[in-house]
């Protein structure tokens, strides 16, 4: 039987972003898929992949940062960068594919640049807008455009989540660590708290923040793992949320809260009122072992006048010049980088969305919600799809999609409460959403293509893989091909 046989059809996802179904069977010959090509092999390009993989671990674990007197100024993530576009570009030229797979995501990075680079004459300090533009932004759009391209199997979105669940343990540790070892428990004011790992979280409330984001990455290893690991990564996880108290961080516990509470409310269905008393219990339980402190802290959210940090206040006063400067310039914002020459004392907004908004104008405000909530849509379908009682039921992607869904709400408390919008944690969060989407569209084409067209036999519960890894074993696989085999 000829697995891939080219009569088929072509099938494509009913829904969902950047989706279309081909209903005439006369238009498959012209008909391409948008983000997968059938010529494209899966899985190639090691070695580009390899470099992108060795990247993320650099940047996420920084070790010109924490360990300077190793590495003195050594810019390894720099140079592993440059390499993974040379090779990245040779690999995808040298096999005759498109370097760039435009994606909705990839096409609003890009136009967020565009718009930066073309506000440049507009700005008070042109050359803060090419700072953005080029150190973080641009290198941002390219190893998120590798990103897209090379992440195109379970395995490799397994191993790039693997990096994050690494980092987010170290990170924990060290923030725990270092409140027990520092003394911090016994501060009076807030003004000396915590900080996180190497210069690039250095602020509390980014590491919380950091944490609350990556913390789904491990409820996903855990979900999917028997016995002693799934334990270990509940510990791990466990570990993350303490550390996430113990920086004070009022968005941290925002963040913290809303990723748990939206998986805990995906995961319940049915049995939602069982879950709710533990889940109180426990709520109550670290709520009356927080220092006194902290809950007079976390009551400035409701009243921020009561803060007498004066944190909130000033915050409070930067989102309404926020306000006035997106209101007041809604077509040609300040300029990438300049909000701080209107801010008050020289400061950012503290707010992604009102300081993209007064930048960039209501257009790059779009681009910037677009790259949020187009893969958060199709997060989504591909989770009602892949329920149990669902089209495709498959148990790791619904898990997988569950979890990015709560890394993106932790990642809006973040932006509600901090400028990162041309920092790389949406963008690897969007990557990650952008590959399962890619992995299920080819997985339903490569079916379809199995069964030529066909509708698929249904399995047994047995058959279905409902825990494990992020990829289906060869015995399962063996099983699925002997079952279309036998349809035929």
């Amino acid at each position: 039987m000829n697995i891939l046989n080219t009569r088929s059809a072509t099938i494509a996802p009913s829904s969902g972003v950047l989706f279309k179904r081909t209903t005439s069977k006369d238009s498959r010959a012209h008909a391409k898929p948008l983000e997968i090509s059938r010529k494209d092999s899966r899985g190639g390009h090691r070695l580009a992949f390899r470099c992108v993989y060795l990247f993320t671990l650099l940047v996420y674990l920084r070790p010109h940062e924490v360990m300077p007197g190793v590495f003195g100024g050594l810019q390894l993530p720099k140079l592993v960068a440059i390499s993974a576009i040379l090779i990245y570009t040779a690999s995808k030229l040298s096999a005759g594919e498109s370097v760039i797979i435009w994606t909705v995501e990839v096409k609003m990075v890009a136009l967020l640049w565009t718009l930066g680079l073309l506000l440049v004459p507009f700005a008070a300090s042109p050359g803060d807008s090419f700072n953005v533009l080029f150190d973080p932004l641009i290198k941002i759009l390219l190893i998120f455009i590798m990103q897209i391209s090379l992440i195109d199997t379970r395995s490799r979105l397994r191993k790039m989540l693997g990096i994050m669940v690494f980092c987010e343990t170290l990170y924990a540790f060290s923030s725990i660590n270092t409140f027990f070892s520092g003394g911090y428990a016994e501060t009076s004011s807030f003004h000396t708290r915590i900080t996180g790992w190497g210069n690039q979280f250095g602020n509390p409330n980014d590491i919380a923040c950091v944490l609350a984001l990556m913390l789904p990455f491990t409820v996903i290893f855990a979900l999917i793992s028997r016995g002693f690991k799934r334990w270990l990564f509940f510990a791990c996880a466990g570990l993350s949320a303490l550390a996430i108290l113990l920086t004070f961080s009022r968005s941290g516990f925002i963040a913290l809260a809303l990723a748990s509470g939206l998986i805990i409310w995906k995961f319940a269905r049915g049995r939602r009122l069982k879950i709710a008393l533990p889940v109180i219990v426990v709520v109550a339980v670290l709520f009356a072992a927080m220092p006194g402190k902290y809950k007079t802290r976390l009551s400035t959210i409701f009243n921020p006048q009561t803060d007498t940090t004066n944190s909130a206040q000033e915050r409070q006063e930067q989102m309404l010049r926020g306000v006035t400067l997106a209101v007041t310039r809604p077509i040609v914002g300040v300029g990438m980088g300049n909000f701080h020459i209107y801010g008050i004392k020289e400061l950012r907004a503290h707010n992604a969305f009102l300081e993209t908004a007064a930048e960039l104008g209501m257009l790059g405000l779009i681009a910037f919600l677009i790259i949020i909530f187009a893969p958060w849509r199709s997060l989504r379908r591909i989770e009602r799809e892949t329920a149990a009682n669902g089209a495709r039921p498959d148990t790791e992607k619904q898990i997988v999609s569950v979890c990015l869904q709560a890394s993106f709400a932790a990642f809006i408390i973040y932006a509600f409460f901090g400028s990162i919008q041309y920092d790389s944690y949406l963008y690897y969060l969007v990557a990650f959403s952008v590959a399962l989407r890619r992995i299920d569209t080819a997985e339903v084409e490569e079916s379809a293509h199995a069964g030529d067209g066909a509708a698929l036999p249904e399995l047994k519960a047995p058959d279905r893989p409902t825990r494990g890894s992020l990829w289906r074993s060869r015995e399962f696989r063996g099983r699925r091909l002997k079952a279309i085999g036998g349809s035929r």
